[in-house]
């Protein structure tokens, strides 16, 4: 058995199928002008797989095992399908030589392998986005000078990376820090406050309603100001403690730490991470005494080619989401998921993955052509709801979305759901009060507690299992497994209609999505699917990271 490739020479192997396809793009330019641009596509292919080459020859020991060889098996799948295409471009020669009359065969062959190469760059910025800083920087400087000169129109394939890195600035700065200080002057902006939060839903839900949708959550307003028409996303409010209101110094590292989300976002890549680019944030002060803030928004820009938005939840809910193919479902999952990467990569937990939480964009043209489009395929996926978002570090907690509601909870962790919490707390009150009636802290707050990378993959792992099921699961029903001694079965036992999942314990609540991943998940989508989600929800180690769960759903879909 001949011994496994290494990443150098996958990437290597790469670089020779790359080459002979783009032989095969120069020969169709002679008889057909519009091969012109694959030519130019495959060029850039092979100046970055040269890049590739040189990095990984000097850096590949450096990288831990397990994530080379995790790279290592991307890229070979990546070269059985750029081999399979190169056959089939062979096997359409007319005597040795490419004609006129197959043009169209073999320009359908060349698109599909440059759509390969690109989702495996995609896939490759999420995995270099979690290597260490020592590991990026000098892929990073390889590809510094790419922009507008080596790749053209292409632009930088690690423009996510670089994305990436820009959304780490400001993270560890000092809230005494000048350069910082200027950075929030800028970013804060509370004359919109009013016209974002009473601005009416975008003429574009008429789109909408076509396909039968009426959006429960509004997901875009348009603001005026200074007669220049701006179009926002509506804000992600984050609620200031009651204990913190009057506290200045309080409130200045909650504003310090809002900041930091606000930069981070305001470098995120929308059309490659999939995530909302920010661009200022305000704050709401209780009336009458301005230094009392009860809350801060944070304030998306909509991209101007943007339609139509509307949220996962309504399509789920209104049953738009039960047209889509499997192919249009995964590549959902595929983009949701690269978005969590990146958030994870620059050191921040979500704390919110919920279908009310992720947008789906259409774009003009999108409704231009078709009418009942959303009806049709889902437009583009975008995670916001960063309003209970915290960085990824020991002194930083929350007690996350604190709504209380059992349909948001139904996406938590089981040890973050506010049942679980309030219980901690009322166990460690009884331990300092010496009282084993004490319920809850004198002033009445739960315990801030710290969220980690594998509280957002069990809330993926809910979103999967919902977008796999293209069912609703508020008002699915699912009732415990009757081998599950130990399940909670109130609700329907006490004769109400209300679903079993509403009055569920967290674990609970845990096995009956497990058992409905085994059962109705697997028959809708197959075993493979069923699995990601199952190993979301289980969560037992760290080993089960967002860019992993990426790389699994890619290869369902190859």
């Amino acid at each position: 058995m001949p011994e496994p490739l290494s990443i150098l020479e996958a990437v290597d192997t790469c670089l020779h199928l790359t080459k002979a396809l783009f032989d095969y793009a120069q020969d169709m330019k002679r008889f057909k002008k519009d091969f012109g641009d694959l030519t130019l596509n495959f060029g850039y292919d092979e100046i970055m797989l040269k890049k590739f080459i040189r990095y990984f020859h000097v850096y590949q020991e450096r990288i831990d095992v397990e994530i080379r060889n995790h790279m290592t098996r991307l890229t070979g799948m990546l070269n059985e399908r750029l081999t399979e295409i190169k056959t089939r471009i062979n096997h359409r020669k007319n005597g040795g030589v490419l004609d006129y009359v197959v043009w169209p065969l073999v320009k359908s062959d060349l698109e599909k392998a440059e759509a390969k190469l690109g989702c495996w760059v995609l896939n490759i910025n999420l995995v270099l986005s979690n290597l260490p800083e020592d590991l990026r920087k000098p892929l990073l400087e390889l590809f510094a000078n790419n922009d507008g000169k080596d790749y053209g129109r292409k632009g930088n394939p690690l423009s996510p990376l670089i994305a990436a890195e820009g959304m780490r600035k400001g993270i560890n700065k000092s809230v005494d820090d000048q350069e910082f200080q200027d950075q929030l002057l800028k970013l804060r902006d509370d004359s919109v406050a009013g016209e974002v939060l009473e601005a009416s839903v975008v003429s574009a839900a008429a789109a909408a309603k076509a396909a039968g949708i009426e959006p429960d959550h509004y997901a875009g307003v348009v603001v005026t100001k200074n007669d220049n028409r701006t179009t926002y996303f509506p804000p992600d409010l984050i609620n200031v403690p009651m204990v913190y209101m009057h506290n200045k110094k309080e409130n200045r590292n909650i504003e310090l730490e809002v900041a930091k989300l606000v930069i981070i976002l305001s470098h995120a890549d929308t059309h490659k991470m999939h995530i909302l680019r920010a661009s200022k944030y305000f704050a709401l002060a209780i009336p009458d005494n301005a230094a009392a803030i009860f809350e801060y928004g944070i304030i998306y820009e909509k991209p101007s080619d943007i339609a139509c938005v509307v949220t996962l939840k309504d399509l789920i809910k209104h049953g738009v989401a039960e047209n889509y193919s499997l192919t249009q479902i995964l590549r959902l999952a595929l983009e949701l998921t690269s978005a969590i990467s990146y958030i994870h990569a620059v050191g921040w937990v979500h704390e919110s993955i919920r279908p009310q939480n992720i947008l789906i964009c259409y774009s003009k043209d999108d409704i231009s052509k078709d009418s009942n489009m959303i009806s049709r395929q889902p437009g583009v996926l975008n995670l916001c709801g960063f309003g209970s978002s915290r960085r990824m570090a020991p002194q930083v907690r929350s007690h996350g979305p604190d709504d209380g509601d059992w349909t948001t909870e139904l996406y938590c962790h089981p040890e973050r759901q506010r049942k679980t919490l309030v219980r901690e707390e009322e166990r460690r009150s009884s331990r300092l009060s010496g009282l084993s009636g004490s319920t809850t802290a004198s002033n009445g707050q739960l315990e801030l507690v710290r969220f980690e990378p594998q509280h957002d993959i069990y809330s993926l792992g809910v979103v999967l299992l919902e977008l796999g099921l293209r069912k609703d699961l508020e008002t699915l029903g699912l009732e415990p497994s009757n081998n599950n001694d130990h399940v909670d079965k109130r609700g329907t036992s006490h004769g109400s209609s209300e679903p079993s999942l509403k009055f569920a314990e967290p674990e609970d609540r845990k096995q009956m999505l497990k058992d409905t991943s085994a059962t109705l998940l697997a028959r809708r989508v197959g075993d493979p699917w069923k699995n990601i989600v199952v190993k979301c929800l289980e969560g037992e180690s760290s080993q089960m990271t967002a860019e992993k769960i990426w790389a699994q759903i890619e290869e369902l879909r190859i």
